[in-house]
């Protein structure tokens, strides 16, 4: 395992502490929560893709064709924030 250390002023630790508090969390989960969040609703939108598949016999075409369209847009708006978080490094 790999060890990450970073500088931060006093009053950014202060925030990332009592952020992580309040979500019953210690500050490593918290951090990596906030970085890997895209990579997980990337995922979810994943799984929800492929259950649209399995319920859409089910469904009416409407309703399968509108669930398809919202999960495409969420992943395009992910892809965008990937592609501006690869910028920056």
């Amino acid at each position: 395992m790999s060890r990450l250390s970073i500088e931060l002023n006093p009053e950014q630790h202060k925030k990332i502490k009592t952020l992580a508090t309040l979500n019953g969390i210690s500050i490593r989960n918290f951090v990596l929560s906030k970085i890997f969040a895209d990579e997980e609703k990337e995922q979810n939108i994943k799984n929800g893709l492929s259950a649209i598949q399995d319920i859409k016999p089910v469904l009416s075409d409407e309703a399968a064709e509108r669930l398809e369209k919202e999960l495409t847009a969420n992943r395009r708006k992910i892809n965008k924030r990937f592609a501006k978080t690869r910028k920056l490094t």
